[in-house]
């Protein structure tokens, strides 16, 4: 199976104008998943991504996305795209330096990406996002299951986070994790060691990669429906916002949506644009987002 192509014909090129510069290099799985491919079944396999997929990895990112922006004008739909996607590279550099890449195959075809950390402590799923055309048959269930077994495997458990709109308790059985940590918007999940002896955890830095991972990115924007944005997170509103105060969120939007560019710049305003999906919200200060219990 084939996926669709993006209905986002713009997409490409602004995205590779605004993000290729910052684009990593894919890393070796020495420490991700194994090597050969790990086989999952159903058609379904995980390889080491190389330097040849770099384009691959962008692609899936970019589209694995575009769907939350369906219904927007186009152009608009790729600016954020493309800011997205550097927003999520900065912070993967910042957090997880030496994080491993990996892409998911279905009968050979590109299907979607999975990116891992290990350590001598633990096992962290960063992220996991399929393409359209291969989302609602299972798929990423199938790869997290197999992830937690090569986790355990190694006697390490296996951490991941997930945001609270898509995790349901259903589905949080299903994959066989439990809550460890919840934030506003994000739930932290470990998969517990079954009749493996898990390994002494060994002390932790000052910024762990769970308190880094349980937070959202400067600059997220997501969808929401939950009454008022969680802490952290402000409508997509256009608001306002003083370049001193933000610097770091000023740095990643400029003025593309208005502001002198000196002293203040505007978030995107996105209310009323989005009839399909509702209101936006985007990560102005993610740090308060960590209210974990």
């Amino acid at each position: 199976m084939r996926a669709e192509p993006t209905a986002l014909p713009f997409l490409r090129r602004r995205e590779r104008n605004l993000a290729s510069h910052h684009l990593p290099w894919p890393r070796g799985a020495a420490t991700g998943t194994p090597t050969p491919p790990l086989d999952i079944g159903a058609g379904l396999q995980v390889r080491a991504a190389s330097v040849y997929d770099r384009s691959v990895l962008r692609t899936i990112s970019i589209e694995g996305r575009a769907v939350e922006f369906n219904g927007l004008p186009p152009e608009l739909a790729s600016t954020l795209l493309g800011m997205q996607y550097v927003a999520a590279v900065r912070h993967r550099a910042l957090c997880w330096p030496r994080a491993t890449d990996h892409v998911i195959d279905h009968h050979h075809v590109p299907a979607g990406v999975v990116t891992t950390l290990v350590t001598r402590s633990e096992f962290r799923l960063i992220d996991i996002g399929l393409l359209p055309g291969f989302r609602g048959q299972g798929h990423a269930v199938a790869v997290i299951r197999a992830i937690a077994q090569s986790a355990a495997e190694r006697g390490l458990p296996l951490h991941y986070r997930a945001r609270t709109s898509f995790m349901t308790a259903s589905l949080i059985r299903r994959l066989g994790a439990e809550i460890v940590a919840e934030g506003a918007s994000y739930l932290e999940l470990r998969h517990p060691l079954t009749g493996v002896a898990e390994r002494s955890p060994l002390p932790s830095p000052a910024r762990s990669p769970e308190d880094a991972d349980v937070s959202p990115f400067l600059g997220e924007i997501r969808q929401w429906h939950q009454g008022d944005p969680p802490p952290g997170w402000q409508w997509c509103d256009g608001s306002r916002l003083s370049v001193t105060d933000h610097r770091e969120l000023f740095d990643l939007l400029g003025n593309a949506f208005g502001g002198n560019g000196v002293d203040t710049f505007r978030i995107p305003s996105l209310s009323g644009t989005h009839p399909l999906h509702g209101a936006f919200v985007i990560a102005v200060d993610p740090e308060r987002d960590r209210a974990l219990s």
